[in-house]
């Protein structure tokens, strides 16, 4: 797992796992994840190449710390059931990858493609954020409406307050005058909607 974690868990997360002024394209991800898998099968055959590689499995150059070290050395005491172990850990990895990017490499990747996907996230966080704030929210006020939970949620993540005070008075009065009467008519909307819903459910 040690070994695992330096030369795929570490870098993953350093690649994918950063902020949107830094990201990675989305389509290129998907060839990075490609050359990874293909790495992974040939790491493979040969586990023990660990033990000795200079480079991670994103081919990038693989810093031999202090930890690495400890790890390459315990291993190399006693190799009787380290091959068949990390075999069966990469083959597990490969089926994950496979499975959850079979979608990913059999889409058709053009220029189209890759402006359309340009400011998409490569990693989840902002969901977890998301559901983060949502439990936080319904913890405070257990009896609020999931709508008024997904207006104050959205409002805070699209900094929309903020940027209503950021207005001069008589902008702002504008946007709200604009705002309360639309409101009023989505609320509407989704009470009828909830209605229907709960006479489906029943």
């Amino acid at each position: 797992m040690g070994l695992l974690g330096k030369t795929l868990s570490g870098p993953w997360l350093k690649l994918f796992y950063t902020s949107a002024e830094n990201q990675i394209n989305h389509v290129e991800g998907i060839q990075v994840v490609r050359l990874v898998l293909h790495n992974l099968k040939v790491a493979a055959e040969s586990p023990e190449a660990f033990l000795t590689a200079e480079i991670d499995l994103f081919g990038n150059p693989l810093v031999v710390d202090s930890t690495m070290s400890v790890l390459r050395d315990g291993i190399a005491r006693d190799t009787s059931m380290y091959s068949m172990m990390m075999e069966s850990c990469l083959k597990a990895v490969i089926d994950v990858i496979e499975r959850q990017y079979s979608k990913y490499f059999t889409l058709d990747i053009d220029q189209k493609l890759k402006q359309e996907t340009k400011s998409a996230r490569c990693h989840n966080i902002d969901a977890e954020e998301v559901m983060g704030m949502f439990s936080a929210a319904k913890k405070r006020a257990p009896n609020a409406t999931l709508c008024f939970l997904s207006c104050r949620m959205r409002a805070k993540k699209n900094r929309t307050v903020a940027f209503i005070d950021s207005l001069d008075d008589d902008a702002k009065e504008k946007v709200l005058q604009k705002a309360i009467p639309f409101g009023r008519k989505q609320r509407d909307k989704k009470k009828l909607r909830h209605k229907e819903l709960k006479e489906e459910i029943i």
